[in-house]
């Protein structure tokens, strides 16, 4: 990450953080995080993340990079994972480089146990309305 501090790539934009923050807090001990487009560009989520002892955090993207464990199409992530996986999804700034986000986000839906989605993109608030 060329041109980025430690503390710069650690850290996404700040209004988002504080969303994020304000939705979910406390002990992760017994959930399980998936962060889809977690490829770090311009900061990332999962430092906070981990902090809150997550049981499992899996970051995917369709890119190899820092803070990828696994590459996966997002529309792969119910073939791969199965249904009622994970207790949170985190999806910031990803949809909106997806033609079919629709689907996109339907198949995130599959993968949760319940509704507890964090998106930071209009994409996503127009697929689940």
């Amino acid at each position: 990450m060329a041109g980025l501090s430690k503390n710069q790539k650690n850290q996404m934009n700040p209004i988002r953080f504080n969303f994020i923050k304000q939705n979910i807090s406390g002990d992760l001990s017994d959930k399980t995080v998936l962060e889809v487009g977690s490829r770090i560009v311009s900061g990332s989520i999962r430092g906070y993340f981990e902090t809150l002892n997550p049981k499992e955090y899996v970051g995917v993207d369709i890119v190899a990079g820092e803070g990828v464990d696994q590459i996966l199409n997002i529309h792969e992530l119910a073939s791969h994972f199965g249904e009622n996986v994970f207790d949170i999804i985190v999806c910031s700034d990803t949809l909106e480089h997806i033609e079919d986000y629709q689907s996109a986000s339907l198949n995130m839906h599959t993968v949760l146990k319940s509704i507890k989605l964090i998106g930071s993109s209009q994409r996503i608030l127009e697929a689940l309305t």
